[in-house]
């Protein structure tokens, strides 16, 4: 075999890679991208990451340093005003969610599974009385558990009778203050590398 044709065998190999490289790489990242359990990342004080940063930044993967104030549904949307006692119902929450992560979606049924590269989260209210509340619980399907952060404290894989969380919706969600007694339908959140969460994992 000539020089030449060595030659066109790999312009040609090099066009077909370059024109089909998207589905190349899908090939070789098969395995959905999934959150890691990964606690410590959360806990930590440095940074004001743990005082900061509550449930549902938490739910999110939306690890911020150096706040001031805990992120709440709709801040960072432009087009929603601050949160309030008022908004603490399902519908309400959800559509904060949604405009804060357009990429998100709802599950109709909870026993359904989220699509490649998403996944679940699961919201829950207490709306009675003065201690109105939300909070938000994150899958770890790789694990088979749930977590949370419960506002200002550490991450944890327990309910409050210090249960494994294996499904939310079966747990005990009734704590000292606050009793999240009404489910609202749980969300896919699209999986997105957080430069705070990767670069302490790789650690």
């Amino acid at each position: 075999m000539n020089t030449y044709i060595i030659t066109l065998l790999i312009i040609l190999l090099l066009y077909f890679c370059i024109k089909n490289y998207n589905n190349i790489v899908e090939n070789f990242e098969s395995e959905c991208k999934i959150p890691k359990f990964n606690p410590s990342v959360w806990n930590t004080k440095k940074n004001k990451v743990r005082e900061f940063n509550n449930c549902y930044s938490y739910a999110m993967e939306d690890l911020k340093q150096n706040q001031n104030k805990k992120q709440q549904p709709g801040q960072l949307c432009s087009t929603m005003n601050p949160l309030k006692k008022k908004n603490y119902s399902c519908k309400k929450l959800l559509d904060r969610v949604k405009c804060d992560y357009p990429d998100t979606y709802l599950l109709e049924d909870d026993r359904d599974e989220c699509k490649c590269n998403y996944y679940k989260v699961g919201l829950f209210i207490d709306k009675m009385g003065d201690n109105r509340d939300y909070h938000f619980y994150k899958e770890h399907k790789d694990r088979d558990f749930w977590s949370h952060k419960p506002g200002k404290t550490k991450v944890t894989i327990y309910d409050s009778d210090n249960n494994v969380i294996k499904n939310p919706l079966e747990s005990n969600r009734k704590y000292k203050i606050y009793n999240y007694s009404e489910p609202c339908k749980y969300i896919c959140k699209k999986y997105v590398k957080n430069p705070h969460i990767e670069n302490n994992n790789n650690k």
